[in-house]
């Protein structure tokens, strides 16, 4: 059960498992094996994911705040926001205003899977609030 769980804490952050076991210095393999119960997930793995859940919980709160704020203060209601979704990882380490600044600090150096799925997490978020989101390309 425990590898079930740490599996779907990663996948749920779009995060692949080669990435994450570079992150810890650790194999694939050793990754893979944690997720199939073959062997107990270290404490380090388990610091690392939730570490990183946090990270991700926090900015969204953090932006779901900016955005109802900005339309509090507007003399009209937001009705959508956009965010620009990027294709490449490279990109993500760019300092980039297309990046909510809220994600900036968690977003460096994360696989763009990582970012799709911060996005989407906000996307739910904004519109669970009723505010439509939508989601670009950089042109």
């Amino acid at each position: 059960m425990e590898g079930a769980m740490f599996k779907t804490m990663r996948e749920g952050m779009g995060i692949s498992a080669a990435w994450l076991a570079g992150r810890l210095g650790v194999s694939r393999r050793t990754v893979e094996y944690w997720e199939s119960e073959r062997m107990n997930v270290s404490e380090e793995g388990w610091a690392y994911v939730y570490s990183l859940e946090r990270r991700f919980n926090e900015a969204v709160d953090a932006l779901l705040r900016r955005v109802k704020q900005e339309q509090a203060n507007a003399s009209r209601d937001l009705k959508v926001v956009t965010f620009t979704r990027f294709k490449f990882d490279e990109e993500l380490t760019e300092e980039s205003s297309s990046i909510p600044r809220e994600f900036r600090s968690v977003v460096q150096g994360l696989q763009v899977s990582a970012y799709a799925m911060l996005l989407d997490r906000a996307r739910r978020m904004l519109e669970h609030a009723g505010i439509g989101v939508s989601i670009v390309y950089p042109s």
